[in-house]
């Protein structure tokens, strides 16, 4: 159930291109509206949660960069593990996202 109201100023002729296409459409300026921002909602989310993330995972992998100790001859079967703990130890110490 929708219980919220916005309202903003639009340029005449914004307005005027709006009702047009509801029309086309054969639905309401405020359905229209609605469509408009949720497809630009979703998108513009996910590039930025995309891109975000791939940012933090990149900035913690640096950080670990040439960190693991050697003397193991299991090293590399286990690197990634180590690197996942490392990672999950700053993490749960409150270092940064």
């Amino acid at each position: 159930m929708k219980t919220e109201v916005y309202s903003w100023r639009l340029d005449s002729e914004l307005k005027r291109s709006l009702e047009h296409l509801a029309r086309a459409r054969g639905a309401s300026v405020a359905g229209l509206l609605e469509e408009i921002v949720r497809s630009w909602l979703e998108r513009d989310a996910g590039s930025r949660d995309d891109a975000g993330l791939q940012r933090r995972l990149h900035a913690e992998a640096r950080k670990s960069r040439g960190t693991l100790k050697g003397g193991d001859p299991y090293l590399a079967e286990e690197a990634s593990a180590r690197l996942k703990r490392k990672l999950e130890g700053r993490h749960a110490a409150g270092g940064p996202r």
